[in-house]
Order: structure tokens, then C-alpha cells, then sequence
């Protein structure tokens, strides 16, 4: 059995799949190693992902995921997984390249992830040629959950929301300043915090002033993740994660401005990391 997984820094979507190709879905938090260090992550695998699997009848492991690039942190990664899942090998790569295997092109084009956290490279088939520089989302993540979080408690904080978003805002979440200060400078996960907003203000997309700062959030993400890449405006650009599936009509009025077409969006690699895996099975 092989255990495939796509990890972001808010949830982890398994899927476990047998000798009769039968997959079994598990989704658990994120497990990104720039916030969890190896103790917590085996906690979440055992509190989450043991109670619906056998580790033990599981003899590879395919990992990707965000925070996985530094080989410090793949290594964290892939020293818990190997005590979960004694029987198997662990493959542990970025969340990038699952994402180019979901894809598994033979051409070139631009492969953006836009889900709490952000990210993007441009590929030719299955390699990646260029990665833009990933800061996380203190000094980077444009366009991300993380980032409009930021960008609406900014303006709430500072008074320039309009008033019935104000009203609207305050009627539906338990908010004041103190606690929403506690939770991004005290708390743990800031950028889970941030982006937790985020279906809400979906909810209050066709309110212009809504409209506007997603629609200013994709304009900062295309300048930092996809204008960067040579002839980015004739590459087709695919997508996943939650924030480009839920917010994909401002973001395909964005990608209109910069005269880019946009192949494909997806909630998750999930699926295509599956049929990538099991192509040659």
C-alpha cells in the first residue's frame, strides 16, 4: 500500500491506496515543519491519521509539502514519517513539485499555489526551471489566504471598511481589536488565524469594496510570482489551492488583465497526484 499526501500549512489531504487501486481519503492539519517541530507533527499523524489507517501496511510514502524545501526541513519531515510509518520508505518532496506532478505536462507553462500560503514556478514537463523566492507571509505570500486575511483586518483595524461590511463582519465573527492583536501577535499559527477569515469575506465578494482588495491581493501575487518568469504572458498558468478555486472569478479577471490564459484550477493536487502515482502501477 502507498500513502500519497499534499500538505499546506492549514490542512493535509491522504490518500491511501491499496493493490486494488481503492483509495482511502484522510485530511489532517497541516504539517508545515516552520511551525510544528517533529513531536507535535507525530502527535497530529497519531491523533488524526492513526485512527482510519494501519501505518504498519504501508511501504511507501509519497510527502509533499510547504516548509519542505530547505533540506533541513525535509529531513524533520522525513525522519517523523519513517517512526510512523515503520514499514515504509518516505519521499518527501515540496509542495511545488506535487503540484507539477499533479499536473504531469510534457509541455511548458507556470504552476502557482494559492492556498493559506503562496507560491509558484515555471516548468517544462516535469521539471521546474525557475521557483520565485518563497518568504512566507510576513515578507511575502501575496495573494494568499494569509495575505487577504491581512489585508481586511488591516482595513477593519484601521477604520476604512465600509460600514455595513463593518456591521456585517462584527454580527458574525466574536471580534475586538484585543483579540484580534492576541491572535496575530501572540498566538501560535498567525497565517492559519489570518486566512481563517477568508470564507467570510468570500461570502462578501460582490461587495465592491470586497471585490477590490481580492482583486488588489491577485494583482500583488501576479507582480511577485508570475511576472517574473521570461515569457510568462504566453505560458498557460495552473492553479490550486483553496484561495484560487473560491476567489477564481477575480482571479481569472486578474490573469484577463495581464492577457494570461489560465488552464486550470484545482481545490488540490490531490487527484492528480494520485493518477500520477499509480500510472506505472
Amino acid at each position: 500500500m502507498i500513502a500519497i499526501a499534499d500538505s499546506g500549512s492549514t490542512k493535509t489531504d491522504w490518500a491511501i491506496i491499496d493493490l486494488n487501486r481503492t483509495n482511502k481519503r484522510v485530511q489532517t492539519t497541516g504539517l508545515n515543519p516552520y511551525f510544528l517541530n517533529e513531536n507535535s507533527i507525530l502527535e497530529v499523524l497519531e491523533k488524526d491519521l492513526l485512527p482510519f489507517i494501519d501505518p504498519k501496511s504501508i511501504n511507501k510514502v509519497f510527502f509533499y509539502g510547504a516548509g519542505c524545501g530547505a533540506q533541513e526541513k525535509s529531513l524533520l519531515i522525513s525522519n517523523v514519517l519513517s517512526t510512523f510509518f515503520i514499514n515504509a520508505v518516505c519521499d518527501v518532496s515540496t509542495d511545488i513539485i506535487g503540484v507539477l506532478n499533479a499536473i504531469d505536462s510534457k509541455h511548458e507553462g507556470i504552476a502557482a499555489i494559492l492556498g493559506t500560503g503562496a507560491n509558484s514556478c515555471k516548468f517544462s514537463g516535469n521539471q521546474l526551471i525557475q521557483q520565485a523566492p518563497s518568504l512566507g507571509y510576513i515578507l511575502g505570500d501575496e495573494g494568499s489566504g494569509a495575505f487577504i486575511g491581512k489585508m481586511f483586518i488591516k482595513a477593519y483595524l484601521s477604520g476604512k471598511l465600509p460600514e455595513p461590511i463593518k456591521l456585517s463582519f462584527e454580527q458574525k465573527n466574536c471580534v475586538s481589536r484585543e483579540i484580534l492583536l492576541d491572535n496575530i501577535y501572540r498566538r501560535s499559527f498567525p497565517n492559519r488565524y489570518l486566512a481563517s477569515f477568508c470564507p467570510w469575506i468570500a461570502s462578501q465578494a460582490g461587495n465592491s469594496f470586497i471585490d477590490n482588495l481580492i482583486k488588489e491581493s491577485f494583482y500583488a501575487f501576479f507582480k511577485e510570482y508570475i511576472s517574473i518568469y521570461d515569457g510568462f504572458s504566453s505560458l498557460p498558468l495552473y492553479f490550486t489551492g483553496s484561495i484560487a478555486y473560491y476567489f477564481s472569478e477575480q482571479l481569472q479577471f486578474v490573469a484577463h488583465q495581464h492577457q494570461i490564459q489560465i488552464k486550470e484550477i484545482t481545490l488540490s493536487p490531490i487527484e492528480g497526484l494520485i493518477r500520477f502515482h499509480l500510472k506505472d502501477r
